[in-house]
């Protein structure tokens, strides 16, 4: 059984499209907001983390716990998945509130935001895209259900659809722990070599 059907790109073109749109406007929103809330303090981590690498002080960037982090991004992202129940509300919801909630950063700081977050954020982020796209077609698959008064048989139907679903939740799950390893392991480093410590 292959985990990607063919045409699995053009079949969930339009749910992932509009996920993707869903996620990345409310980023550039929390950036842009929170850029101007700070005025005149706007890159000052980055300043104060060069300070201290030139005046000899340790870094104060501390590592997180690569396996806490897995399951903290893949328990949203279940969430987000089983959103798609509840016809997708709490699902748009929460891929919204994450998207403003990681663009804030950016907004902060674009330096210290690209070398902490960026490395592994370009592997976890399209896991927001790809579970919300899930759950628009579990919704999906819910509103036949309802129209047509049939479970059985909308299964049997919907039988690719239910094997993108699964297949999008896989990939999300295996881009979480590539993500989660990098966050764990390189993040700090990285974050170190950029500012001389």
């Amino acid at each position: 059984m292959k985990l990607i059907e063919e045409g699995f790109l053009q079949r969930n073109k339009v749910v992932l499209i509009i996920a993707l749109a869903l996620f990345i406007f409310p980023a550039f929103l929390g950036a842009a907001v929170t850029y101007q809330n700070m005025g005149s303090n706007y890159g000052m981590i980055s300043q104060n983390l060069y300070h201290l690498s030139q005046t000899g002080h340790p870094s104060p960037i501390q590592g997180v716990d690569g396996v806490e982090i897995f399951f903290h991004n893949l328990s949203v992202d279940l969430m987000v998945v089983l959103g798609g129940f509840l016809f997708s509300i709490i699902s748009v919801l929460l891929v919204v509130y994450n998207g403003f909630i990681i663009g804030a950063p950016f907004g902060t700081d674009v330096l210290f935001a690209s070398v902490s977050i960026l490395p592994h954020s370009i592997i976890e982020y399209p896991t927001s895209i790809f579970t919300l796209a899930a759950a628009f077609n579990i919704t999906l698959l819910e509103v036949k259900m309802i129209k047509n008064r049939a479970f059985k048989s909308v299964l049997e139907e919907n039988k690719v659809m239910l094997k993108d679903i699964l297949a999008l939740v896989i990939i999300s799950v295996i881009f979480l722990i590539v993500a989660a390893f990098i966050e764990g392991n390189l993040t700090v480093p990285i974050v170190n070599w950029v500012y001389g410590f």
